[in-house]
This record gives structure tokens, C-alpha cells and sequence, in this order.
């Protein structure tokens, strides 16, 4: 028995380059309601992030940070088009996105009523509905998409 196995391994990668790898894995992440968009193809994401997570060259918790900073950008960035444009927030793909990013202080509450909201939606009901959002997308890019 090789002596050294026995031993934990010290991390292959440093914080930076395991972030940097994430996101360059995931990419834009780009969300139509609460499910990501697919490459057209085999989706390589899946059985890659799988392996790093399985020799523990990343963990869940660095692939849930990197999907919340997408998520925040995501956010961010409709808030902007909102903001400027005056549309309606479901016109712009992914409530649950814009919720998110309003959960997390994007827009300040007070500035809610600046956004457009139609349908029934609140903003409340808007931040609702981003609830286990991270946890749905993690799950997503971990597996492999099944053509109906």
C-alpha cells in the first residue's frame, strides 16, 4: 500500500482559478423562467463539473457562489433594461431571475415601484418566486438534458 494515499491531498486548485474554472464552465448561464438554456448538442457542462465535484477539485458550495454571481448579473442587468425601457418585468424571460437579484438588494425597495409589473405580479410575489432558484440550477447543470 502506497503510504502517501492515506494522507488528505492538499487542494489542486487555489480559490481564483477554482472560480475562474466555474465560470467559464457555466458561462452566461442564461435562464428562461427557472431553467437554463442548452447548448445546441450535447451539453459538456454536466458530466464536467461532475467529475471536478467528484474528485473534489471543486465543491457545491464553490458551484452555488459561481451560480449566484450569475444570477446577480443576470439580475442586474434586467433591472438596468427595466429601469431604462419602462417594460414589463415578465417581458424580459425570467421572473424568478429578476427576484433573485431583488432579494439580494439589486433594486433598494424603495425603488420598487419603478419597476413594471402586470399579470398580478408584485415585487414580493417576484422575490417569491426565486426561492431554492440556486439549488434548481445547480441541479440543472449537473444534469445531462434528455430531449423530450
Amino acid at each position: 500500500m502506497d503510504v502517501a494515499l492515506s494522507y488528505p491531498r492538499a487542494p489542486l486548485f487555489g480559490q481564483k482559478v477554482k472560480k475562474t474554472m466555474i465560470e467559464e464552465i457555466i458561462g452566461d448561464l442564461r435562464l428562461f423562467d427557472r431553467f437554463i438554456e442548452r447548448p445546441k448538442g450535447e451539453d459538456p457542462r454536466p458530466p464536467l463539473l461532475k467529475f471536478l465535484l467528484e474528485k473534489r477539485h471543486i465543491t457545491e458550495k464553490d458551484l452555488e457562489e459561481a451560480v449566484h454571481s450569475r444570477l446577480i448579473e443576470a439580475g442586474g442587468r434586467m433591472v438596468d433594461v427595466l429601469l431604462k425601457s419602462g417594460d414589463y418585468a415578465d417581458h424580459l424571460g425570467s421572473l424568478p431571475v429578476l427576484g433573485y437579484a431583488m432579494r439580494f438588494w439589486i433594486i433598494h425597495p424603495e425603488d420598487y415601484d419603478k419597476l413594471h409589473f402586470d399579470h398580478g405580479d408584485t415585487p414580493q410575489g417576484v422575490i417569491r418566486s426565486s426561492e431554492g432558484l440556486i439549488e434548481h440550477v445547480v441541479k440543472q447543470l449537473l444534469t445531462p438534458y434528455e430531449k423530450p
